[in-house]
């Protein structure tokens, strides 16, 4: 999990991917056990919601999740998202 600031709040990140028409899903909860996860979602519209693995599946371009995709922030590969900023491991406690 990382911790980013998004529109002066404080969130946390579990995964991301891009669909192929370029929107992010940004994951703040794992997929549960019928594919459904909370997430910011940053397209037409930027919101928060519920989106659903089996919709989108065949439509990811890239994705990060997990360890991988703490390590893909870590090393500055993953930008957070759009006006929002990743906060240091020692700032987000």
């Amino acid at each position: 999990m990382r911790k980013a600031i998004y529109n002066g709040i404080k969130t946390q990140f579990v995964g991301w991917y891009m669909l192929s028409n370029n929107w992010e899903v940004y994951l703040t909860e794992d997929f549960d056990e019928d594919g459904y996860a909370e997430a910011l979602v940053l397209g037409a519209e930027n919101e928060f919601g519920s989106v659903w693995f089996e919709e989108h599946k065949s439509h990811i371009v890239a994705s990060a999740f997990g360890e991988e995709f703490c390590k893909e922030v870590d090393m500055g590969n993953l930008a957070p998202p759009e006006n929002g900023q990743w906060i240091a491991e020692a700032e987000a406690a």
